[in-house]
């Protein structure tokens, strides 16, 4: 799908700025549904929503960049509690909107029904450029999660086109270009795919009906999970060992870079 037909898709969208979004949508307790999908399927998707819907637009811009950095201690605990579907699964990350220049710590605990928790402050752009964890930032997560010694772990670069769903049905985000890197830079790239998470009070949206339609089901890995186990063999895969080979058979593997492409 070329760049331009999605361009035209957003433009019959109107926009909706940042302030908006974060008043009536922000939802950092919220039930979230993660989908894999095929690019070229991007314009039925569109078409079929509410013409209601709006488009997040910041310097008459519709796409953003986003760079994310997730953390973990030198065992993995945070990835294998993840792996064991534990109750209160954590994820930290610092999280820099690039297009913005905004830069958060952020902390995301999952619960019971895909329901997730979000919390965050504000951090140094310069800290997620290197990496590094400010003392200010270590203590906050020490104190909400009890978790010490954390390292960076994987890096993960998008562009993100941003929806605000009509009558207050939350929102939903697609990304796109995504790609990952890890201590040791070994990448992977997410070729002719886009992932779409909808960010909602009950899990039920249009969106979610539209998806649903169109032959998609939810799928349970997340950047993080997905990206740690792809590009760390030795490690278990568990429940997302068939998500990957379902969404990514093609997973090829050289001295330094792998691809992750549609059958």
């Amino acid at each position: 799908m070329s760049s331009l037909v999605l361009h035209d898709q957003l433009d019959s969208f109107e926009a909706v700025s940042l302030a908006e979004i974060l008043e009536t949508a922000e939802l950092l307790n919220r039930v979230d549904s993660k989908y894999c999908i095929a690019i070229a399927d991007l314009p039925s998707i569109l078409e079929q929503l509410d013409p209601h819907t709006r488009v997040l637009e910041i310097n008459s811009q519709r796409r953003h960049r986003y760079h994310s950095v997730y953390y973990d201690t030198p065992d993995h605990d945070n990835y294998l509690n993840s792996l064991r579907r534990r109750r209160r699964g954590v994820k930290i990350r610092h999280r820099w909107y690039v297009d913005t220049d905004t830069a958060f710590c952020e902390i995301k605990k999952s619960g019971p029904r895909h329901s997730t928790e979000k919390i965050r402050i504000s951090c140094a752009v310069d800290d997620v450029i290197a990496g590094t964890l400010s003392y200010e930032s270590q203590w906050w997560i020490t104190e909400n999660t009890g978790i010490r010694g954390l390292t960076a772990q994987l890096w993960n670069n998008y562009n993100r086109i941003t929806l605000l769903l009509p009558n207050g049905q939350g929102r939903a985000t697609i990304d796109l270009d995504v790609t990952w890197h890890d201590r040791q830079e070994s990448e992977l790239q997410l070729i002719d795919q886009a992932i779409i998470e909808t960010k909602t009070t009950d899990g039920r949206s249009e969106i979610n009906r539209v998806l649903r339609m169109c032959g998609y089901r939810p799928d349970g890995v997340s950047k993080f999970g997905a990206g740690i186990s792809a590009l760390d063999p030795q490690l278990p895969r568990n429940r997302f060992h068939r998500s990957i080979r379902q969404h990514f058979p093609h997973l090829t593997s050289t001295n330094r870079k792998n691809q992750w492409s549609s059958p």
